[in-house]
């Protein structure tokens, strides 16, 4: 039964029942809403406990070649001239290369310093009795605190080639000194050109 005002007035149940249906359809939209987030955070939770990372990993490398250098090359040609004075016979004075002392020499590992002769001695071809067609010397490579030494004379018959002890060096730069000391002849040196190749051995070890 609805009771109503004076004179029959509604006005005040619409208002009541406007405030009703405003207040039931706030509560439905927030319960909406509110299920709406739930399911949005359960999405979300649920990528999360999917998600993979991934890596890659890069081993980087270079290989430097060992490698030993004088005066930036691996090979070179210098001269050296042994005098003979006027009587035919050799002279003695320590006598260094032309270009000697070698400046930039490098090594870039442990290495050995040796010294070689081509023939064993400073020949000539030709012989004759009673002359001498070889000049023996001693010679001296030093490098990074490390001296190379040969002398020829240790073999008599300079039949062929003659190396020197090889001395461990380590790796490093610096200055090369060469020194070359000619052995007095015994016997007349019979005339002609003398040669022979001396070589500065710097092996990488």
């Amino acid at each position: 039964m609805i009771f109503l005002g004076k004179g029959g007035n509604l006005n005040g149940v619409n208002s009541v029942c406007e405030r009703c249906l405003s207040e039931c359809g706030l509560q439905a939209m927030t319960k909406r809403t509110t299920a709406i987030l739930g399911l949005l955070g359960s999405f979300a939770c649920s990528s999360s406990a999917f998600a993979q990372a991934a890596q890659q990993e890069i081993q980087i490398s270079a290989t430097v070649p060992k490698s030993c250098t004088i005066n930036g090359t691996s090979s070179g040609v210098d001269t050296a001239t042994i005098g003979i004075d006027a009587s035919g016979d050799v002279i003695v004075a320590p006598v260094t290369p032309t270009n000697a002392p070698y400046l930039n020499v490098i090594c870039n590992t442990p290495s050995t310093l040796q010294l070689r002769s081509d023939q064993g001695a400073v020949k000539t071809g030709a012989t004759a009795s009673g002359f001498a067609s070889i000049i023996d010397y001693q010679a001296s490579a030093t490098w990074n605190g490390q001296t190379a030494t040969l002398d020829t004379a240790t073999i008599a018959t300079a039949a062929g080639q003659e190396t020197g002890s090889a001395k461990p060096v380590a790796a490093g730069s610096g200055q090369l000194d060469v020194t070359i000391t000619p052995e007095a002849n015994i016997q007349p040196l019979i005339g002609g050109y003398y040669a022979d190749s001396l070589f500065v051995l710097l092996t990488p070890q």
